[in-house]
C-alpha cells in the first residue's frame, strides 16, 4: 500500500513537471539574451523554448500608448488602463508593456514574452502610422519578474514533497525486501513475540468481525492494537497502562452546540495514541478494554495524569502488579495459558 501511494504521488509530480517543463526551464535558467531575429520571427510565445528574456531597448516609435477597458464586478463599474511602449526592430515593431516605467533607447530590459492579445494588436495597428498587422511582432514583452515568491514556494513545496515521497518509497521497498527490519517487528521480537504468533491471534478476529475499529486505520483485538493501511504497527495490549475516553462539544458562535466528536487516549509505556471514535464505538470501547485488559487503569484522574507526567515508572509498576494479580487469578481458576490476556 505504501509503495503504491509513493509511486502514484511521484508519478503525479513528474507528470505536472513534464506538463510545465517549459515554465520550469525558464524559471530555473533565468532570463537570457535573445537575438531579436528569434522573437520577431515567432508567431507565438509557444514557439520559443526560452521566453524569459533580456533585450536591449530599441528606438521608441510610440510612448505611453494607452488601452482602457471597463468591466463590471458586483454591480460596480471598474476601469483599468494599461500603458504600452512600441519599439522598432528593423522592419517590425515590438509592443512592450512597461507598467508606467520610462524606457530609453539602449536600456537593458528584462521581461517575458507572451502572445500579443488581438485587441492590443488591432489597437496598435490603428494608432501607429497606421501600420499593417504583419509589421507587428506576434509576441509582446511584459516587463517584470517572471516568477514571484508565491510561485517559487509552490515549486519548492512540490520538490520537498517529491523528495519525501522518494525517501518513503525507498524505506517501503527496503521493508518489503527485508520485513524483519521493521521497527514494529523489532519491538515484537524484543517482547518475545513472533509475527506468526501475532498473525494467528489477530487474523481470525479481523476476518470474523469481532475486532473493534478505532479511527480510520486501527483495529483492537483481544490481545493487540493494530495499525493497518498506510504504515504497520502492532502494540501488545499487555503493555497498555492507562486509557480514557474524551468527548468534545463543538459550538457555533461560542454558545450554540452543534455536534460532538469522541476520542480514546491510550497510554502505553513509551507512547500516547489518540484515536477518533464513532458514536457507537465510543460506548463500546471502555467495556471491551475492561474485559480484555482488566489490569489497565481506566478513566481520567488528575492523580494518574501526575503519575504519568512525573512518576511514570511508578505508574508502570502499579499496572504490572495489577496484571500479575489477574494472571495469578487465571492460574488459580485453572484456565489454559495463552488466554485472552497474553499469559505465556
Amino acid at each position: 500500500m505504501e509503495v503504491c501511494v509513493c509511486i502514484l504521488g511521484i508519478a503525479s509530480i513528474v507528470g505536472i513537471a513534464a506538463y510545465k517543463f517549459d515554465f520550469l526551464r525558464n524559471a530555473v535558467f533565468g532570463p537570457y539574451a535573445i537575438p531579436s531575429s528569434d522573437f520577431l520571427a515567432a508567431d507565438s510565445a509557444s514557439d520559443l523554448s526560452r521566453y524569459w528574456v533580456r533585450i536591449t531597448a530599441p528606438p521608441v516609435v510610440e510612448t505611453h500608448l494607452r488601452d482602457g477597458s471597463a468591466r463590471f464586478r458586483r454591480g460596480i463599474r471598474m476601469r483599468s488602463v494599461s500603458y504600452y511602449w512600441v519599439g522598432r526592430f528593423d522592419d517590425k515593431v515590438l509592443i512592450i508593456q512597461a507598467g508606467g516605467q520610462r524606457l530609453d533607447e539602449g536600456q537593458l530590459l528584462t521581461g517575458f514574452l507572451v502572445d500579443t492579445p488581438k485587441d492590443i494588436l488591432a489597437h496598435v495597428a490603428l494608432l501607429i502610422n497606421p501600420r499593417p498587422k504583419s509589421d507587428i511582432a506576434g509576441t509582446m514583452l511584459v516587463l517584470g519578474d517572471f516568477v514571484d515568491g508565491f510561485t517559487w514556494s509552490i515549486v519548492g513545496g512540490a520538490g520537498i514533497i517529491g523528495g519525501a515521497l522518494c525517501i518513503w518509497l525507498l524505506m517501503a521497498v527496503r521493508r518489503a525486501i527485508n520485513p524483519s527490519g521493521h521497527k514494529s517487528l523489532q519491538a515484537l521480537k524484543g517482547a518475545g513475540l513472533s509475527l506468526e504468533e501475532v498473525s494467528k491471534s489477530i487474523e481470525p478476529e479481523i476476518r470474523g468481525g469481532s475486532s473493534l475499529r478505532l479511527g480510520y486505520s486501527h483495529r483492537l483485538t483481544s490481545e493487540y492494537l493494530i495499525r493497518m493501511g498506510l504504515g504497520f504497527r502492532v502494540l501488545p495490549l499487555r503493555d497498555l497502562l492507562w486509557a480514557y475516553p474524551v468527548s468534545f462539544t463543538h459550538y457555533l458562535l461560542y454558545f450554540i452546540p452543534t455536534f460532538k466528536t469522541h476520542h480514546i487516549c491510550l497510554y502505553f509505556a513509551d507512547k500516547i495514541i489518540e484515536l477518533p471514535l464513532s458514536r457507537k464505538c465510543s460506548g463500546e470501547i471502555m467495556p471491551k478494554l475492561a474485559a480484555i485488559t482488566p489490569w489497565t487503569l481506566l478513566g481520567y484522574s488528575r492523580e494518574r495524569q501526575y503519575l504519568w507526567d512525573n512518576k511514570r515508572s511508578e505508574l508502570a509498576a502499579t499496572v504490572a502488579h495489577r496484571r500479575a494479580q489477574v494472571l495469578d487469578e487465571v492460574v488459580r481458576q485453572s484456565k489454559p495459558s495463552g488466554g485472552p490476556w497474553g499469559y505465556r
